[in-house]
């Protein structure tokens, strides 16, 4: 005689029982195993190298001022995200604003969705500072300005320091107080600017660096909303 088990007015085959239970549990354990529950954890990204200064570093006179000081921490930091397509960086959330980071994360796989040459930054765009100056009022507050000179075809696909001639262009640096600190918020050419003769200080990555693996616009690392960071996992 076939064991039943009785449950309320319906009978059931405790072997048939077991047999549904054996079957749920490994659906539950390959859907584990394909990474369905698991959640998708991205590349971590490499910290900013060191920089070498091939004639020494920046020493002008606004070198002290706070804006020109986090710029120069932004700088090498927007060069090593753009480098490795990944734009989670602690020092480049640090330093800068979020849409502009997103920006950067934006026009990064805009690129790559062209099939454009991957360009590498042998370090951070070398800039020098003339002027820092009221900028316009934003919803955030008064923006400044930090107004300079920059070496414009920096990036290369060699990632090297480009040869002679080398371009040099204006350029304005926006500032905002958002996300609990002073950040980088804008970034627009100034053009007609007077570079003639402005001594713009050189530094490389050491290690120097490599090419970057992301070959598609879809590995590319975007930045996290500041409300999220700790708690949310990047994507692409």
């Amino acid at each position: 005689m076939t064991d039943h088990t009785f449950l309320g007015n319906r009978l059931r085959n405790p072997a048939r029982i077991l047999a549904t239970a054996a079957i749920l549990a490994g659906v539950i354990i390959s859907t584990s195993a394909c990474g369905v529950i698991s959640p998708k954890t991205e590349p971590t990204p490499e910290p900013v190298p060191t920089i070498v200064w091939q004639d020494g570093a920046p020493t002008g006179e606004l070198e002290s001022n706070e804006y020109v000081q986090v710029l120069r921490k932004a700088l090498p930091a927007m060069a090593a995200a753009h480098n490795q397509r990944n734009y989670t960086l602690p020092e480049a959330y640090e330093t800068i604003g979020y849409p502009d980071l997103a920006n950067q994360a934006s026009t990064a796989k805009w690129e790559l969705n062209r099939d454009a040459p991957f360009l590498i930054y042998p370090g951070p765009r070398p800039f020098t500072p003339l002027t820092v100056e009221k900028g316009w009022m934003t919803d955030d507050g008064q923006e400044i300005h930090v107004i300079g000179c920059q070496i414009d075809n920096w990036a290369s696909e060699e990632g090297t320091v480009p040869e002679k001639p080398i371009r040099v262009l204006g350029a304005i640096y926006g500032f905002t107080e958002v996300e609990g600190g002073l950040k980088l918020t804008s970034r627009i050419s100034k053009p007609g600017l007077d570079c003639e003769g402005v001594d713009i200080k050189v530094g490389v990555f050491d290690p120097a660096p490599t090419p970057s693996t992301v070959s598609d616009a879809t590995s590319v690392i975007k930045p996290v909303l500041p409300s999220k960071r700790g708690t949310a996992t990047p994507t692409p």
